[in-house]
């Protein structure tokens, strides 16, 4: 039996679409603490009362130092969030239902 090309995308397009909730939880759960990373470390570079004195955090090693930890942050955030809708959009097209408890440990 030859299955041809745009049978085999109808065939994946309607199994992503019944499992859409579960695609975008899984995206957007992980993806969460980025986002907060993001929001509150970057905005925050500019001058803090430490100890009586003015610091100033725009420093470039400062800079540096917040710029590696959101770097580092968003990619374990983005990886995580990758791998477990490659979990669960594989269980979706071999016609098991993954858990995102589940998909997010493997």
């Amino acid at each position: 039996m030859a299955v041809g090309v745009p049978a085999t995308l109808r065939v994946v397009g309607s199994t992503y679409l019944r499992r859409l909730w579960p695609f975008l939880a899984a995206q957007a759960v992980p993806l969460a603490p980025a986002v907060l990373v993001v929001a509150l470390l970057l905005p925050g570079m500019g001058p803090v009362l430490v100890d009586g004195t003015v610091t100033f955090t725009d420093a470039p090693d400062t800079e540096m130092f917040v710029t590696r930890i959101v770097i580092t942050v968003v990619s374990v955030c983005v990886v995580v969030a990758a791998g477990s809708v490659a979990v669960v959009g594989c269980g979706a097209l071999l016609g098991r239902d993954v858990p995102l408890t589940e998909a997010w440990k493997r």
